[in-house]
């Protein structure tokens, strides 16, 4: 705990080894930042951007997008808002935003808008919502609490819900080139380079892949400073 943490400390500090001390200072912080985002989840029912919200969406089709962006959130992390998850309701379009700052994705959702908006809800417990409701068409809305409630006619779970205003959306631009690759010959590619990955590298280079899309070829290429990865395969472009 931290005061335990911090009490040990400040009573004996002059006894403990420097790599005690260390971990005493990394358990206090990381449990500092699990007390904020607790108290970030009870007390920040904030106001919700552009007024309410009304979306239908099958459960199935949610289900499924909901776990592809929450993929890239983490619950690790310094910044509250990054345990969150968007839900972005505009032009008729639904969309799903999840990002660790290193990595972001967005995934677009077939559903109805019947009320657009923008708001953050915190990325596992929307995630558990969704799993335990019934197949079936879904309503995903605002009430005039700034709660997030999901029906489908018979059980209505309620979450809090927060102002989507300073998520950190990640930029994606436009490719010049598109292709398309199944998605078990990109997995294989990737399980044939990641082991050559640097993964603590003060060359922040090395820590990623370098891709290159060129005619009907994709090549993937990793490399740590002592061993280098290659893999191509063909795709259709």
């Amino acid at each position: 705990s931290i005061s335990g943490n911090a009490g040990i400390l400040l009573s004996s500090e002059e006894n403990i080894d420097k790599y005690k001390r260390k971990q005493l200072y990394a358990d206090i912080y990381d449990d500092s930042l699990w007390l904020i985002n607790l108290v970030e989840n009870l007390l920040a029912i904030t106001k919700i951007e552009d007024g309410k919200m009304k979306l239908k969406i099958e459960k199935g089709e949610l289900q499924k997008k909901v776990a592809l962006a929450s993929s890239a959130i983490s619950q690790k992390v310094s910044m509250p808002i990054l345990t969150k998850m968007v839900i972005v309701a505009e032009n008729d379009e639904i969309s799903l935003h999840g990002t660790d700052l290193s990595m972001g994705v967005v995934a677009s959702v077939d559903g109805e808008v019947l009320e657009g908006g923008r708001i953050a809800v915190e990325s596992k417990v929307f995630t558990d919502v969704v799993k335990k409701m019934p197949e079936g068409t879904l309503t995903v809305k605002t009430d005039e609490d700034g709660n997030v409630v999901v029906s489908n006619g018979k059980v209505r779970l309620k979450l809090s819900c927060a102002d989507a205003e300073n998520y950190p959306y990640m930029e994606f631009h436009d490719m010049e080139t598109v292709a398309l690759v199944k998605e078990c010959e990109l997995k294989n590619a990737l399980k044939s380079v990641l082991f050559s990955l640097a993964t603590d590298a003060s060359d922040k280079k090395m820590t990623g892949a370098h891709l290159v899309i060129q005619d009907k070829d994709l090549t993937l290429t990793c490399l740590d400073g002592h061993r280098i990865a290659i893999f191509k395969l063909t795709i259709e472009q």
